[in-house]
């Protein structure tokens, strides 16, 4: 059932008699024609969904609390939620389910007291949003519809990654970086490698993964929130030690370490006073140096270790 009303509200209608319909319900329709989130990888998922709260936040003036772990918690557990609960929705129709209870189109507002964005109000304003959708899909079911409009491209898909990362480089320059934001830098590193902007050889991504690694273990040696969370980190604490570090943390300092090549290599850009990545055919390529890379390293580490960060930096 659901699958057939994504389909519906996805196909442009061609007809005669226009059919009549209000201008929520031409959202609704135009909104719908995005990938649905079912069928968005994890990678592209995250890349869309943190604009999208942020859009959220702007219309219903609520916040995601700023602690960084908390951030990504929160984005981590919101996609999970969409996706089981939500999956043949479109990003776009996420956020316009919002827009319509800010202008009542449900009836009464859906209101939520307190500061903070909640998994449990999203749900509750995407289920007002869904029964919508429903009508809708019945109004337009038994209309004349085109074929599905073709996927993307890989030049189309290349072509928005190219805008995705001029409009980042752009919030960098602007100060507009959040901490959600932030927490997504290492997609926009991977498409410009890539696209072999960045130009990093072996030995500085290895300085870079160093960097990251240090940062990581002086993260883990904050105060922790909760019991729970301290108990969480004492568990990796202790992988480290015993050097069995799962695969899902080896992954967070490369991403941390993706990261601070990518500021490095805005940096560098801003130096220069360029103010796009991408312009027209031109490529802005630099070389970021980092600290880590800048220093001399070694001397109190053993080649064992290093071996090791080496694979890991390279991977």
């Amino acid at each position: 059932m659901e699958s057939r009303e994504s389909r519906q509200l996805q196909t442009v209608q061609q007809q005669l008699t226009p059919l009549s319909m209000t201008s929520s319900e031409v959202w609704m329709q135009k909104c719908a024609a995005g990938d649905r989130l079912q069928e968005m990888s994890t990678e592209v998922l995250f890349k869309g969904l943190p604009r999208a709260l942020n859009q959220i936040g702007v219309i219903t003036g609520l916040k995601v609390e700023s602690s960084p772990e908390f951030a990504r918690a929160f984005a981590q557990e919101v996609s999970i939620f969409l996706y089981n609960h939500y999956g043949i929705l479109t990003l776009d129709e996420i956020v316009l389910a919002f827009r319509l209870n800010a202008s009542g189109e449900y009836g009464d507002i859906i209101s939520h007291y307190g500061q903070n964005l909640t998994i449990e109000h999203i749900g509750r304003v995407l289920v007002q949003y869904k029964q919508r959708r429903a009508k809708l899909a019945v109004k337009i079911q038994n209309q004349e519809k085109l074929p599905e409009a073709p996927r993307p491209t890989s030049s189309a898909i290349d072509e928005e990654a190219r805008q995705f990362a001029n409009e980042y480089y752009r919030k960098y320059l602007t100060g507009e970086m959040t901490e959600i934001t932030i927490s997504y830098a290492h997609l926009v590193y991977n498409d410009l490698d890539r696209f072999g902007v960045l130009n990093l050889d072996k030995e500085k991504k290895i300085g870079y993964y160093k960097e990251a690694l240090l940062f990581r273990k002086k993260e883990l040696g904050l105060p922790a929130a909760t019991k729970d969370e301290r108990k969480a980190i004492n568990k990796l604490v202790q992988s480290y030690l015993e050097k069995q570090v799962p695969v899902a943390e080896k992954e967070l300092v490369r991403n941390y370490a993706r990261r601070l090549a990518l500021l490095d290599y805005f940096k560098a850009l801003k130096g220069k006073d360029i103010k796009k990545i991408f312009e027209d055919e031109r490529i802005h390529e630099g070389t970021p140096t980092n600290e880590a890379g800048r220093q001399e390293t070694g001397k109190g580490e053993a080649k064992k270790n290093s071996t090791s960060q080496q694979e890991e930096a390279a991977n």
